[in-house]
């Protein structure tokens, strides 16, 4: 009936906006960009830490210098870490 398919309409259209939002939220969620104060929190280290390292090339992150500001980009923070993760056995 038509009812029926302007239901079935509405339901693909609604499904389809529900979609698209959903995919824009997950490529948001990875790119997002993170101040330093965010990464420094997300690492568990200071502002401080970050800039000594960015300054002197120690344990070198990703960053975005974006005008003045720096930021960081969640999935290189998240790659880094993976990169300089030790074995338990490892003496320090």
């Amino acid at each position: 009936t038509r009812m029926q398919a302007l239901l079935a309409f509405v339901f693909l259209f609604l499904m389809s906006h529900i979609l698209s939002i959903t995919m824009k939220v997950h490529i948001m969620e990875r790119r997002v960009l993170m101040t330093q104060q965010e990464a420094a929190e997300y690492l568990g280290t200071t502002v401080g830490t970050l800039n000594t390292w960015r300054h002197h090339g120690k344990n070198p992150i990703p960053f975005v210098r974006w005008g003045n500001r720096i930021k960081y980009i969640k999935e290189d923070l998240e790659n880094w870490i993976k990169e300089n993760k030790q074995p338990a056995s490892q003496n320090i």
